[in-house]
């Protein structure tokens, strides 16, 4: 049975084959172009996520999907919806902050914002579109005959859910404030008094409880692409290795 998604679709356009990139022709250059929006309330919560993780999260979701399409940025269109009251962070404060990290990511991937929207609604909704040229396309879905490939482990990004539900957004966390160079830059960090050494099998085993936390909450409050695994298949495309499609399990969903 199709899914709500795959319904709306049809219902608006039959045709449409894909839903996370379009590819379209512009004087015989490729263009890709994705667009991901996030509202408060299901994309993220005021009492998980700063200013700061929305913007990078609206950003690497855009940007996974379009470089997962074999593209890199260029131009993007933002639109910011507004609540009428401010919640405990004033509106302005939290767009300023919003606005300083986003333009940050924007100069990192060299990417220019060409205008959007802003507008009222009942809570805070963000939309950002990407738009850059196809350097290496990889738009079919799969066919039988495929051999299909995974580049990292999935479920972290539900894991960070589960555990924000469960007790909320711990105090100790604190993400890097860093631009996100590689996936590997943007780490977690305890703040404050540290608690006495543990000695070992008891050691070993909530160093790597914590360790996954700390992946957890990142990978779900601050996704990123692997840009790694999407600059591996542009070497191999351009070396003439079928590569025929591939997607991104970044966006906080799974």
């Amino acid at each position: 049975m199709a899914s709500m998604e795959q319904r709306i679709i049809r219902a608006l356009n039959p045709d449409l084959s894909a839903d996370d990139c379009a590819l379209v022709e512009h004087g015989g250059q490729g263009y890709l172009y994705t667009t991901d929006g996030m509202a408060e309330g299901s994309h993220f919560r005021l009492d998980w996520s700063t200013p700061e993780d929305i913007a990078h999260k609206l950003m690497g979701i855009n940007l996974s999907d379009l470089m997962a399409g074999g593209g890199e940025p260029e131009f993007c269109l933002l639109n910011v919806g507004l609540p009428d009251e401010p919640n405990s962070t004033p509106i302005e404060e939290f767009i300023g902050r919003f606005g300083h990290r986003f333009r940050s990511l924007m100069k990192e991937y060299r990417c220019e914002l060409v205008g959007g929207d802003t507008f009222r609604c009942s809570q805070f909704l963000f939309s950002l579109t990407l738009s850059g040229p196809a350097l290496f396309p990889r738009m079919r879905r799969a066919m039988d005959g495929d051999e299909l490939y995974i580049s990292g482990p999935v479920g972290l990004s539900r894991k960070g859910y589960d555990l924000l539900t469960s007790a909320g957004r711990p105090d100790w966390l604190d993400l890097e404030d860093s631009l996100p160079k590689t996936v590997a830059s943007e780490t977690l960090e305890l703040e404050g008094q540290q608690p006495e050494p543990l000695r070992g099998s008891q050691a070993s085993r909530e160093t790597d409880t914590d360790e996954v936390a700390r992946q957890a909450f990142r990978k779900h409050l601050r996704p990123w692409p692997n840009l790694e695994a999407v600059r591996s298949l542009n070497i191999l495309q351009a070396h003439h290795f079928p590569v025929h499609g591939s997607m991104d399990l970044s966006d906080g969903l799974f």
